[in-house]
């Protein structure tokens, strides 16, 4: 609804005989887009393209339009920023087609029931407040459930200066932070992968010693406009654009990601101006805009084998990975991505001992027949980066493999879920190489790709 506060004095009302005057208190103008606050949405309101406001996961109201039919006693709908999800039909109001008042009324009257201004009464239905006191909301496209939890997550986010212990790993080009999240910027991670759709399953089958454990998880990628998705055998795939949300996210990790490992981190802290201090919340409207997807392109063509400052990542990919699963060791496609693949995990509710989640464990192997194999447990809200032989790039290849063939020089990376009990989320940040696939290969490398087993898995 929409009117004014006791203590205004100028009338906007256009009822007639109402003139400019000081407004009485708590007196009724006007309304607009307003829902009843006691009435949930019945099934045969809830009609494709009706106006409604609904509540998300985070318990605030927000405007949207229906998009589906109610069914088993679920709305589908869309908010202002995109978002589509499927809300209880409990939680959903819908916008009022007329008014909910055709005059002026005054509130709240002697005996205590309001009165119209023709000193009549409202009709029993009439009489139901006006969403506003019990269901917070806004109809502010650029303050839908996406932006809200990046303009909280910004609010939470600790600063860059902050001390991180950084340890190596077991092998070379393995790097850790174990405390690289708090408890409230979880929270706030696990609002902004729900706040996203678009999630893709991929299955590859069964893995382990005795093929007990699913290779199994769920993805959305966000690249630039030619890039297609890490895994997938296929000339197109659902990668989604890098909005301006997604460039602050990624913003917001790169510079946490540069301060914490250094040089490892793509050659460390900018020199220039970072683009992770230049981008600011769109929902509060200040600040500069992000770089644009031709800057990160150029920024990415900069890139060499050995990544100096000026690359970053200009990739980002959300993943979930259930308990009792896995994600299969792999290569991440060896001449497609840049030096430097950083992932940063934690789980989507609260662990025995542990608010950010449960332990998982990051599976690194090596060789053909004999494999060695390397398990490091990693608690949730921690972070690491892979690079050089743990990568398994082509250009740090003994053989110069590429695609996802096989050798005996390089590590393979896998993601273990099995003994947790939440899903484990992630947030995969990569340097892709524009000029991917307009090189014409050496005649034994593409022999070596044919060989390998196609396309792989991805984290």
């Amino acid at each position: 609804g929409e009117g004014r506060d006791a203590g205004s004095s100028v009338s906007t009302s256009p009822v007639s005989g109402v003139t400019d005057a000081p407004m009485r208190p708590r007196e009724w103008i006007s309304e607009r887009h307003a829902a009843l606050v006691d009435l949930p949405a019945a099934p045969s309101e809830a009609r494709r393209g009706k106006r409604a406001v609904a509540i998300w996961i985070d318990g605030q109201g927000y405007a949207c339009e229906v998009i589906g039919s109610a069914t088993r006693g679920l709305i589908a709908v869309q908010f202002e920023d995109g978002l589509q999800y499927d809300v209880a039909a409990s939680d959903v109001r819908i916008l009022l087609d007329e008014p909910l008042f055709s005059s002026v009324q005054t509130l709240p009257s002697l005996n205590g029931r309001p009165r119209l201004s023709d000193g009549t009464s409202p009709s029993v239905g009439s009489q139901r407040s006006a969403v506003g006191g019990g269901i917070p909301c806004t109809d502010n496209a650029l303050c839908g459930p996406l932006q809200r939890t990046v303009a909280s997550l910004r609010r939470v986010w600790r600063d860059d200066s902050t001390p991180w212990h950084v340890e190596a790993g077991p092998m070379d080009g393995v790097f850790f932070c174990r405390d690289f999240l708090s408890t409230e910027e979880v929270c706030c991670l696990r609002l902004l992968l729900a706040a996203h759709h678009g999630w893709a399953m991929y299955n590859w089958g069964s893995v382990g010693k005795h093929a007990e454990l699913a290779s199994v998880m769920q993805r959305i990628d966000f690249g630039l406009p030619d890039m297609t998705a890490e895994g997938v055998a296929a000339a197109r795939s659902a990668v989604q654009p890098i909005g301006d949300v997604q460039y602050e996210i990624i913003s917001l990790f790169e510079g946490r990601l540069r301060a914490a490992f250094g040089s490892v981190a793509w050659g460390g802290p900018r020199t220039s101006t970072d683009p992770s201090t230049a981008s600011q919340d769109r929902c509060e409207g200040v600040g500069t805009p992000p770089p644009t997807a031709d800057e990160l392109a150029a920024s990415a063509t900069t890139a060499t084998a050995t990544t100096g400052p000026t690359a970053g990542p200009n990739m980002m990919q959300f993943t979930r990975i259930a308990p009792g699963t896995c994600l299969g060791n792999h290569y991440d496609r060896r001449d497609k991505w840049q030096e430097g693949i950083a992932s940063i995990a934690w789980g989507d509710d609260r662990g025995h001992s542990d608010e950010r989640g449960d332990p998982w464990t990051l599976r690194m192997e090596k060789g053909v027949n004999n494999k060695e194999t390397v398990d490091t447990r990693l608690p949730p809200g921690s972070a690491y980066i892979i690079s050089g032989t743990a990568q398994g790039r082509t250009e740090v290849c003994e053989r110069h493999c590429v695609a996802h063939a096989m050798c005996s020089c390089c590590w393979t990376h896998g993601v273990w879920n099995e003994s947790a009990g939440l899903t484990r989320q992630s947030v995969t940040l990569r340097v892709y190489d524009p000029d991917w696939g307009r090189r014409r290969e050496q005649p034994e490398a593409e022999a070596q790709e044919a060989r390998g087993k196609g396309e792989g898995m991805a984290e």
